[in-house]
């Protein structure tokens, strides 16, 4: 029983990882100019950065919560 819910706990978590990169992609992205990378100032990466660190802390409240639904149920 415990190997079969640590199974579907990793399973989950994968799931995740893909639907948030598929739905997520990241925001700071390489280009081959040198004029993006020049406009941009270190406050605009910090507020980037920022940003996804806020939708990961999201994604991360709503997988316990996911978990947490899991392990009642079972």
């Amino acid at each position: 029983m415990l190997y079969f819910s640590k199974t579907i706990l990793k399973s989950l978590i994968i799931t995740a990882a893909v639907i948030i990169t598929a739905f997520y992609p990241p925001e700071i992205f390489c280009s081959n100019s040198n004029e993006a990378a020049k406009n941009l100032t270190i406050e605009d990466v910090k507020k980037k950065a920022a940003n996804i660190n806020r939708k990961i802390e999201k994604q991360k409240a709503e997988l316990k919560t996911f978990t947490i639904k899991e392990k009642n149920i079972l």
